[in-house]
């Protein structure tokens, strides 16, 4: 696509008399609701792909909004053979669409729901080309700029649903976190620039060298977090091992000089409810990641979930 044409894209919000016309332009028109509050904010969920999604303050809803005026489960938008219905679930102070309270109601394109007092997201027919900028926003907001890999603020998230998923599932779920060695050193013998190069070369290792429903996060500095879905603690000592010994083995140049990494990893597994809470989990593969270091560094340190 060339410059002109990116720059002539616009958002396009349909509304209800237009719908019958963009059809017969045969134009697809896909039902969504944009997250306007809570840690998802600006996110854009297809309710093509999604036909239930539960909004309240409680961590096993969809839509998260960490606010005390809200419910546990506040509302569930549905998906109902194309018609996108909306439905209180007995919360407290209720849910409201054009000032007025509501049990049970379809959605029309453009309007915005509220609940209580928040202004939680907005419901509209949109087509492909929102939705790709939809995804290229959103892709801006929770990937790091330097290494292509998540954020430190999506990573939160991320951790927060997948513990709540796996534990109410009773699966395992596996953290690695990784840490470079000596990585100062590197940047005050090559200088920011050949760092930053390391940086991306690793994250790229990592990156390639998990499954694609597996999520690597940059941490911040030279630190990164794996989240291993359903994965034994047994296994994920196995995967971190053949990272670390992938880094290890990396061909980097900086200046014409050739400069070897290290990473030193701790491994923690979520198995029969031993951590109540998804900060409690990362605290220990944080915790295993320092001995790892403490013990001579370039090497995984994990404590079998039994013995926690």
């Amino acid at each position: 696509m060339s410059e002109k044409e990116h720059k002539e894209w616009k958002t396009q919000i349909i509304k209800p008399g237009d719908l019958k016309k963009k059809t017969q332009e045969n134009i697809t028109l896909i039902p969504t609701l944009v997250v306007i509050a809570g840690d998802l904010f600006g996110q854009m969920i297809n309710l093509e792909e999604r036909k239930k999604v539960f909004v309240g303050r409680g961590s096993e809803c969809d839509i998260v909004i960490n606010n005390p005026s809200l419910s546990r489960k506040h509302c569930v938008v549905k998906n109902e053979n194309g018609k996108i219905i909306i439905e209180d679930l007995g919360s407290t102070n209720g849910t409201f669409i054009n000032g007025n309270r509501i049990k049970k109601q379809e959605l029309e394109s453009g309007e915005r729901v509220f609940l209580g007092d928040i202004c939680a997201f907005k419901f509209a027919y949109q087509d492909d080309i929102d939705l790709d900028l939809n995804r290229l926003i959103l892709e801006k907001a929770i990937k790091d700029r330097l290494t292509n890999v998540y954020n430190r603020t999506y990573f939160d998230e991320l951790l927060r649903k997948e513990f709540v998923f796996h534990k109410r599932a009773n699966l395992p779920l596996s953290l690695v976190f990784v840490d470079l060695d000596d990585f100062k050193k590197i940047n005050d013998t090559f200088g920011h620039m050949c760092g930053d190069e390391i940086l991306k070369k690793v994250a790229m290792s990592l990156k390639s060298n998990v499954r694609e429903s597996d999520y690597v996060c940059r941490y911040g500095g030279e630190e990164f977090v794996i989240i291993l879905k359903n994965t034994s603690f047994e296994k994920a000592m196995k995967k971190a091992e053949t990272l670390r010994k992938r880094i290890e083995s990396l061909e980097l140049l900086c200046n014409s000089n050739s400069v070897g990494v290290t990473a030193s990893f701790g491994v923690s597994t979520l198995e029969d409810n031993n951590f109540k809470s998804e900060k409690r989990l990362l605290a220990e593969a944080d915790s295993a990641m320092y001995k790892a270091k403490e013990l001579g560094k370039n090497m995984v340190i994990g404590q079998k979930p039994s013995e926690i």
